[in-house]
Formats: structure tokens, C-alpha cells, sequence
């Protein structure tokens, strides 16, 4: 029995090789037993776990090593230190072992002697632990340990003593060498009421320790008991001014003031001139406030003469806008009176900046600007209990001057001033004011100021359209009622010249009825310019048939009526009178008049458009059938025209309006007359077709005729020829359908000869009332036969598409259908036609309007809807957009459902996936889903946040691309996406040789989207596209290539 150890020029094979680990008794029993060596670099977080086998007790782990490689290696406890590691018997460690990695070895067998820092026979060992506890402690609190050493039971919990020297908490315990312990502290030993905890207040992790021979003591900090409340601490330094001016900051400005310490009276300030708001302040900043916490700013406050002053919380800086606010602007209003009062302020922090702290203005606040002396002390800044948002809803109405147009908008502090940002106010049409409404914290203070157009070139401004007004000022209480406001002019804006006024005199033509109605229509004030087309719209400037628009009959038989309009408006008109349903115009061109100053117009309507009497007059080829209907069929004014190459076979429109008005007189001969009355100057397009059963129709050959009717006259028309009629076949259809009530007929509905297919439901229509879905008749009741077998022979022409469903009509005349999707069927020749119905519903009734309504985060400028009712489906590249109500503050749109509809969506807010929204803590959402019933007017949505924030006007910034590759990598490396998916638009990094990272400058937009990949030479990176939304403020993008693509 041979063995090859190695054949020469072959590389050598890796090799399974198992380790066997015999151990000493003392070893712990919940001991991890780790390889570690060489073959791991002597990482102890790479090392090895070897498994205890349960027949021979011996520890045993299986490795992948190199052939004829030699390892050294060791056993240790735990892969966190070599605390552990093994020893020799006698105590001292060991000489690192070896192995030589060969083909078909056998197990390598090793025996563990000792083990460092375990005594053989797993001694007892004293172990001394110390406590630092949180001021909150109670002085006669008993601090205990508990935890596995006593079993967890609270009875057995050692107690700690308090050493008078160090104020820290003792006790030293017997534990066994080797064993890990778990353990905690707790105030008492009956519950765990007052156990440790974090700062935060929540729950912390067991501690563990390993007791080993002579081991330091284990010292440990508590940093809060649970259920012992923590006393606030008090942020701002010097407080009470008993170190002076220290920490405490002035300006002066425009303003003076004398800052002098007096004792317990605290700070003294002379206020001798005010400037701004914040000339003179007071401010102290390093202040640590954190972001999403409650916080309480309190001082006690008196003065000689009663003063306002603003309390504001930011940051301030030496560059404009020289003051970073914390609390969106807030600023608080306080006042002080001669008495000492507490002056507070709670809020919770929006921003995160350490550098923060508070201001405290003596200046011009409001409309007060008094110089007096105060007094400050106990000034105090504490952590609180997060506060709850209490808002209140605050209404405005401003009247503003009559010149006024465009958007009036109230623009705030809480938005920075951000005029593009104001809340826009909504016109009331019958008072002529601006309304509209905020919800604004309650304890806040409101300033604001109205702005046209949002822009502060056109601010409100006093009467002389100069000077400036201060800030209107409103503190948030609960309760409030609606605040009327006055802009008595806007800056930069002239008020208009006065009206001047053009009277209308208007002679008619003999004929025209006394009682006749008559109207100025066209280009008016106050009417949208649409001139020329159409002139008989409503709610335009050719559609103006209201009182503002009517002419007064006078008593010598003229018309008259004034039109008040701004000097040099350009009018265009023209006369018309009101004769039953129609609105005939006069005759003549369009009237103009620029009304320069007021004065009387003298007109003359020399006749009116009247309806003309069109007679037609047609003679038909020989071998039309003498029982034939001869028609006038196509484009009139009361029918509507849909356009070149629709289907002329429809019925109840211009192409197919087969009924007695439109039917033709058979006179001598071949002559068949019809006199139409038509509106004057109106072109109508028709041609002539016979029926004899209304089903099969002959047109005549050749184009569209067409005429003006600008006169009465008689057409004198010839058809040369008919076009013949398709040919028909009759396909017999056979249907199974489940059990059929007692009574009840079974029916084929839908679009058949001579009935008119119209598509999807429109608002309000009912599909079971008098068209295709409705045929209801003998025509198409279908004959039962054997079983549940129902027939009916239905004649079509040749390649006309049946459209239908199976219905059932009972005695009780209700009405169900099939549950399935429209059925077709191509006539193409006679046959049959075999289908089942598997159950039946009921005919569906009309969609119901839903509103949907999101409140979206603050600063959102777009919100869309993305859902299973968009076409396609959950198609986010194009979303259907919400409109923004400036009232309500939210997006909405309306739409119509079926009850019953499942509803599945998201809202984003951009076009892509990456602008989706998500929850309060950033992490994404699953699909919104409301079914709608029938009581379902709205859905009502509050959006918590994005995943980023959609800019379609982002800024352009350059980002450097930092990409961190695979070891090994070799070549260029390309960004491929940002220009394109093709290899070619790759834009190449360039590999900085002292990182070994590759680097690349690209212009980006901000707020915009963006997907790509790194790829090396042609080789992709593996995973799914990279997705970049870039920040108006990034510089740096930094990725890591785990592996390319084989």
C-alpha cells in the first residue's frame, strides 16, 4: 500500500483536515472553543469554532487548507482576547503548535493541558464590584446586584454598601474561575420596579462578566434607575449673573444699553435707546439643544415702566443673515410689568446645532418701543417632556384695494419670510375680500404682512404708497376668532386712472319683436379675450348672455345700456337677440370702440341673422325600391360632427340620425323633397341614403356634399348610384348557463345591427337603460332547450364585430349579467357559436366621485399618485399629478370608483421610485390600500416624509465620485448611466495611486434622480442599479464595487 505525497509541476490541492481538541475539566461548561492561527492571520475574528461531540466530549472543527502548506496554530476561549488562550500544565504558555497539510492525513488530535487565567479545578475566586449611581438616587436607597449568580432571584440579591469616601456602591461576591455571569443593578429587592436603565430611559442589555484568578475589581456606571425621576438640569450658565456679565454676550446696534449685576435682583439693564427689535439684546449661546426634544425656557422678569420684548432661540452668527433660527422663525413675545413675574416659553427643537442658545431683545417690538429699566434673573433652560402639538386653526379676511389683481398673500415669520412660500388668500366673490386660514401652534407669535404677487416690491405700504408699516403681530391662543386686516395700498403700484364710461344707443330693424331680448356681446371688461371663436359659449367673452349684458328698450323704441371700463380698453362686439333657443347675431362685421374718455356710441343693426329654409330636392337612380326611405343624412347644427373617418353607421348623431325629421317626401317620379330650417351662414355637410328594414342602408357613391346657408333655396341633387349592402350570415349561439330562476328569460346583450356601441359608461348613465347593453326584447331572447342550454340565431354582415354578454331579465324585472369580460365574435360566415356561463352579477351601476386629500410634509411643491388605477399600473415615470388647495393646504384630486374597487397606491413626490414617500423614520412603507364603499366620499391621507425631495429646478452642483474597487482590479474604471446606459457615455475615473480609489468630477442637478453603475473595461459590477439624488449642498459620493460580474 502505497502513497503519493506529490507529483511535481502540479499545483497542490487544498485539503479537509479535522482538528480534535481534547480539553482540562475546569473548563466552563458554556465555554466557545476557538482555533486560531496562521491560517487566519491570527485574527481573532476569524478564528474557528470547534463543536463539542457529544459521544466523546472531546471539541472537533473541519478546515479547507492549502496541500504541503505548513500551519501554526493554538485553542483559546472566546475570540475576543487571548485572555484564555491555552497553557502548559505547569502554567506557562505554549509553544505555538504546527501542522504540515498532506494528502489523505489523518485527524490531527490535540490534548489542552490548561488554560490561562482558569486554575485547575475551577477555583473560587473573589470578585469586588463597584457602581457609580445618578445624582437621582435616594440617600436611603439599598442598591443591590442581581442576576445569574443568585439565579435571578431578587431574595438573593447581594446588597451593595455605600463608601463614604467615594460615594460609590460596593460589594465583593464568590464566583467560580471561568464562568461568564450575568447580572444588573436594581434599587430594592422586591421588583424590578427601580431597575438600571439607559440615560434615555430604555431598557439596557444584561451586563456580563468572566470571573477569572485575581481579577481587578468590575466597575461599572448606572446612568438612570427606571421609574425614579431624573431632576432637569439646567442648561444655561451664570444664571443668575452671580459671576457677572461671564458667559453672556450684549449688542448694542442702533440701541444702548447699561448691563450692571445687582445681587439677588440678578441682571440690571438700562435701556436708554431702541433700535430694531434686536438693539440692544442680551444672549447667551453653547447651549446644547437636541433635535426632536422639549425644552422650557423660564426667567423671572420686572421694570419700571411696562415693556414688550421678543425671546427668540438660535444661533447667532457674524455673517447675514446674522442669526440661525431653531424654531421656524418663532419669534416669542413676552411682557414685562412692574412687578416680578415668571416668564416662560416651551417648545420643542427642530434643529440640530450644539452652538444655539437664546436672545433676549429690548428693542423695538412690535408697535412698542419703550426705553425703561428692567430687571432679569433666574434665567433657566431645562430638558421637558416632549410637548404634544397643540394647534389652532387662524382665520384672515383682508380688504384690500380695489385695483388689486393677482395673488394676495400673507407671508410670515414662521416661513422665514420666504415670500415665494406666503399662504396664498382666496377671493370672495360676494365680499370682494381675501380669505384664508393657517394652523399655527398654540403660544406662538405670529408676524406678518400682506405681499402681491409674492413679491415684496409690491408689499402693503401706508396710504402714501411709501412708507413702510410695521409688522402686523398675533399671539396664538386657543379660541381665537377671525382677524380682519386693512392693506390700504401696495408699494410700487400706482392706483388706476378713473373709469370712464361708454354709452351704448342702439337702433334695431323694422320687424323686430317690441318684447325682444337683446345683448352687447363680445370683448367686455371683466371678460376673458377668446375672440374670434366660438360666439356662443357661456361664461366667455362671446357667451355673455346675463342681466350685466342686456340692453334696456326705451321709450322711442331704442336699446341702450352703459359699460363702465378702464380709460383706453379695447372693445369688440357685436349685437345679438334672444329668439326662443336661439341667439341670432346681427348681420355685419365685428364692432370696435377704444373708450378713451366717457361718451354715447350710436349704433344701427341693419338686419338680423335669421334662420334660413334649406328645401332638398333629390332624385334617386332607377331600381331604387319603391317602399324605400330616402333620407338627408350628416352634419347639422343641433348634431355633432366627429371628424373624418368615423364609422357613418351609428345611431342617434349626424351620420345616422334615421328618424322622421331628417326622413324625405316621395314626390313624382324619383324626386323625394325635405325642407330643414338652418341657422344663418351655418355649412352643413350631408348625403343621401334609402333603408327599407332600417338595418341594411344604401349610401349614395361619391363624396360629402356641403352648402352655407346664407339664404332659403332649393337644392336640386342626383344620385348617379347606391352602394350596395354587405352581405349577411346567420351564426346560431349556444350557451350553458347555471340554474335560471323560475320565470326568468335568458338574453344576448351588447352591440348588434342596428343598435349603437357606446363605449364606457359616462357620468350618470345607467347601463341598463334603452341602448346596446339594454336590448331587453324578443329579438334577442334566446329559446331554452335541453337542460341549461339556451339558443338564438342572431344575422350580422359580413366582418361586423358582435360585442355581448349573457343577461337574465325575471318576472320581477331585475337584471343581471354573466361574470365575464366582453365577448366578441368576427362574423365572417354562418356557423356557431358554444359558450358557458360559469355565475352571474348584477349589472353594475354608475362610479361615485371620491376626493382624495394629502397633507404632505412642509416645503412640498408636487405630490402625484401612483397606484393599480393608473394607466398603466403603478407606472411612477408618469404619475398622475394633485392640485394644491392654498385653503385646506393640501394636495387633492378627484376621481371616480366603483364601490366595492380595492384601491392600492403611493404617493411620490417626483417621477421615480426615490422620491417615494415613507414613515416618520425614513423607512419605506407598504402599498396604501382603501376599498370603496358606498358611503366613501373622501380619502383622507397624511404623508409623513420622503425618501428625497423632487427639484425640477434643482441648482447644478459637482460631485466627486469616490469608489473604493475590488482587490485586484486592473484597467480603467468607467461611471456608466449618468449619460446613458451605453458603454461609450461612460464617463472614466481616474485612480488616485495613494488611496488606490478611482475619482471623478460630474456636474449633477439637485433634487433630480439619477441610476449608475461602475464598470471596469466591459465588465459591469454586480447588484442593482446605484440610485443618487444629489443635495443642493453635497460634494462627495462614496461607493464601494464589492465584485464585478464573471
Amino acid at each position: 500500500n502505497d502513497v503519493v505525497a506529490r507529483w511535481k509541476g502540479v499545483e497542490a490541492p487544498n485539503v479537509q483536515v479535522k482538528f480534535i481538541a481534547t480539553l482540562p475539566a475546569e473548563t466552563p461548561a458554556d465555554a466557545t472553543i476557538y482555533l486560531v492561527g496562521s491560517m487566519v492571520n491570527w485574527q481573532l475574528g476569524d478564528a474557528y469554532a470547534l463543536t463539542k461531540n457529544g459521544e466523546t466530549g472531546n471539541y472537533e472543527v473541519t478546515l479547507t487548507l492549502k496541500g504541503y502548506e505548513t500551519y501554526e496554530y493554538k485553542y483559546i476561549i472566546g475570540n475576543s482576547s487571548y485572555d484564555f488562550e491555552e497553557y502548559t500544565a505547569e502554567g506557562t504558555p505554549i509553544v505555538n503548535r504546527k501542522v504540515t497539510v498532506a494528502y489523505g492525513m489523518p485527524a490531527v488530535a490535540n490534548t489542552v493541558a490548561r488554560w490561562k487565567g482558569i486554575e485547575p479545578g475551577a477555583a473560587d475566586v473573589q470578585v469586588k464590584f463597584i457602581a457609580t449611581v445618578p445624582a437621582e438616587t435616594p440617600a436611603d436607597a439599598s442598591v443591590y446586584l442581581v442576576g445569574s449568580m443568585c439565579d435571578w432571584k431578587l431574595e438573593k440579591a447581594h446588597l451593595l454598601a455605600k463608601n463614604g469616601e467615594t460615594g460609590k456602591y460596593e460589594v465583593t461576591i464568590t464566583l467560580k474561575a471561568g464562568t461568564t455571569y450575568e447580572y444588573k443593578y436594581i434599587v430594592g429587592n422586591t421588583s424590578y420596579d427601580h431597575e438600571e436603565v439607559q440615560a434615555s430611559g430604555e431598557g439596557i442589555a444584561n451586563r456580563e462578566v468572566m470571573a477569572i484568578a485575581e481579577m481587578l475589581p468590575v466597575e461599572n456606571t448606572v446612568a438612570r434607575w427606571k421609574g425614579i425621576a431624573v431632576p432637569p438640569v439646567n442648561m444655561v450658565q451664570n444664571p443668575n449673573f452671580a459671576s457677572g456679565m461671564d458667559n453672556w454676550a450684549t449688542f448694542t446696534g442702533a440701541g444702548a444699553a447699561n448691563y450692571t449685576p445687582d445681587g439677588e435682583n440678578g441682571l440690571k439693564v438700562e435701556v436708554v435707546t431702541v433700535g430694531a427689535s434686536y438693539e440692544p439684546r442680551l444672549s447667551q449661546m453653547g447651549i446644547a439643544f437636541e433635535k426632536g426634544k422639549s425644552y422650557r425656557i423660564s426667567f423671572d422678569a420686572k421694570a419700571l415702566a411696562e415693556k414688550t420684548i421678543n425671546l427668540q432661540v438660535g444661533q447667532l452668527i457674524d455673517f447675514d443673515p446674522y442669526f440661525i433660527n431653531f424654531i421656524n422663525g418663532w419669534i416669542v413675545h413676552r411682557e414685562v410689568g412692574l412687578e416680578w413675574n415668571t416668564l416662560t416659553f416651551e417648545f420643542t427643537m427642530n434643529h440640530e446645532n450644539p452652538n444655539g442658545g437664546i436672545v433676549l431683545e429690548f428693542g423695538t417690538v412690535g408697535a412698542s418701543a419703550v426705553a425703561t429699566t428692567l430687571w432679569i434673573r433666574n434665567v433657566e433652560v431645562v430638558e421637558i417632556d416632549l410637548l404634544p402639538v397643540v394647534k389652532e386653526t387662524v382665520k384672515f379676511e383682508v380688504t384690500v384695494p380695489e385695483y388689486t389683481t393677482g395673488e394676495v398673500a400673507l407671508v410670515h415669520n414662521l416661513i422665514g419670510w420666504d415670500a415665494l412660500n406666503g399662504l396664498v388668500l382666496t377671493k370672495n366673490s360676494e365680499t370682494g375680500k381675501y380669505e384664508g386660514q393657517m394652523e399655527i401652534q398654540v403660544g406662538m407669535t405670529l408676524e406678518y404682512k400682506y405681499v402681491l404677487n409674492k413679491n415684496w416690491a409690491n408689499v402693503e405700504v401706508q396710504s402714501d404708497g411709501v412708507t413702510d408699516i410695521p409688522n402686523r403681530v398675533l399671539n396664538i391662543t386657543s379660541g381665537m376668532v377671525k382677524t380682519l386686516d386693512t392693506v390700504q395700498r401696495w408699494k410700487g403700484i400706482e392706483p388706476p386712472a378713473p373709469k370712464v364710461t361708454t354709452h351704448f344707443v342702439l337702433t334695431v330693424p323694422a320687424g323686430t319683436p317690441a318684447d325682444a331680448v337683446i345683448y352687447i356681446i363680445g370683448e367686455l371688461p371683466g371678460l376673458e379675450n377668446v375672440y374670434p371663436e366660438p360666439p356662443t359659449q357661456p361664461t366667455h367673452a362671446w357667451g355673455n348672455f346675463t342681466d350685466d349684458y342686456k340692453l334696456v328698450r326705451g321709450e322711442d323704441g331704442k336699446y341702450r345700456i352703459s359699460i363702465e371700463s378702464e380709460p383706453n380698453f379695447y372693445l369688440r362686439y357685436n349685437y345679438y337677440i334672444v329668439m326662443g333657443d336661439k341667439n341670432i347675431r346681427e348681420i355685419g362685421a365685428l364692432r370696435t370702440h377704444t373708450a378713451v374718455a366717457t361718451n354715447t356710441l350710436n349704433d344701427e343693426v341693419t338686419k338680423w341673422e335669421e334662420p334660413v329654409t334649406i328645401t332638398f330636392s333629390v332624385t334617386v337612380p332607377e331600381g331604387t325600391p319603391a317602399d324605400a326611405s330616402v333620407y338627408v343624412i350628416g352634419v347639422f347644427k343641433e348634431l355633432i360632427y366627429p371628424g373624418m373617418g368615423v364609422n357613418p353607421t351609428q345611431l342617434n348623431h349626424q351620420w345616422n340620425n334615421f328618424t322622421n325629421k331628417y326622413k324625405m317626401t316621395k314626390g313624382e317620379g324619383s324626386v323625394y323633397t325635405l325642407s330643414l330650417v338652418i341657422d344663418y351662414n351655418y355649412t352643413f355637410f350631408y348625403k343621401y341614403v334609402y333603408t327599407v328594414d332600417n338595418i341594411d342602408r344604401f349610401w349614395e357613391t361619391g363624396d360629402d356634399r356641403s352648402r352655407t346657408a346664407t339664404e332659403t333655396i332649393t337644392l336640386n341633387d342626383t344620385v348617379s348610384a347606391w352602394n350596395p349592402a354587405p352581405a349577411k350570415y346567420t351564426v346560431t349561439f349556444s350557451v350553458t348557463v347555471p340554474a335560471v330562476p323560475e320565470g326568468a328569460n335568458v338574453y344576448m346583450i351588447g352591440v348588434f345591427p342596428g343598435l349603437l356601441w357606446l363605449g364606457d359608461l359616462g357620468e350618470g348613465e345607467d347601463p341598463t337603460v334603452n341602448h346596446q347593453w339594454n336590448n331587453f326584447s324578443n329579438t334577442y331572447k334566446m329559446t331554452k332547450g335541453e337542460g341549461n342550454v339556451y339558443t338564438l340565431n342572431v344575422e350580422a354582415p359580413v366582418n361586423f364585430t358582435l360585442i355581448y354578454k349573457y343577461a337574465i331579465l325575471t318576472s320581477s324585472n331585475d337584471r343581471v349579467w354573466e361574470v365575464h369580460d366582453n365577448r366578441e365574435y368576427v362574423v365572417t360566415a354562418a356557423g356557431t357559436q358554444n359558450d358557458v356561463v360559469n355565475s352571474w352579477e348584477e349589472i353594475p351601476t354608475t362610479d361615485k366621485m371620491v376626493l382624495i386629500s394629502v397633507a404632505a410634509p412642509a416645503g412640498t411643491e408636487n405630490v402625484y399618485f401612483v397606484g393599480n388605477v393608473t394607466e398603466p399600473a403603478w407606472d411612477v415615470s408618469n404619475p398622475v399629478p394633485l392640485t394644491y388647495n392654498s385653503v385646506s393646504g393640501k394636495f387633492e384630486i378627484e376621481a371616480p370608483f366603483s364601490v366595492g374597487y380595492v384601491l392600492e397606491y403611493k404617493f411620490v413626490c417626483g417621477p421615480h421610485w426615490a422620491f417615494v414617500e415613507v414613515d416618520g423614520s425614513g423607512e419605506d412603507i407598504g402599498n396604501r390600500q382603501t376599498t370603496i364603499q358606498e358611503e366613501t366620499t373622501s380619502i383622507e391621507v397624511t404623508v409623513a416624509g420622503w425618501k428625497n425631495v423632487y427639484d425640477p429646478d434643482g441648482a447644478n452642483v459637482v460631485i466627486e465620485f469616490i469608489v473604493t474597487v475590488p482587490a485586484g482590479t486592473t484597467g480603467d474604471v468607467y461611471l456608466v448611466g449618468i449619460n446613458g446606459w451605453d458603454l461609450a457615455d461612460g464617463i472614466k475615473l481616474t485612480k488616485n495611486n495613494e488611496t488606490g480609489k478611482y475619482e471623478g468630477n460630474v456636474t449633477l442637478q439637485s433634487g433630480h434622480v439619477y441610476e449608475y453603475k461602475f464598470v471596469n473595461g466591459t465588465t459591469w459590477e454586480t447588484g442593482a442599479n446605484r440610485v443618487l439624488v444629489p443635495t443642493s449642498d453635497q460634494t462627495e459620493q462614496a461607493d464601494t464595487v464589492t465584485a464585478w460580474s464573471s
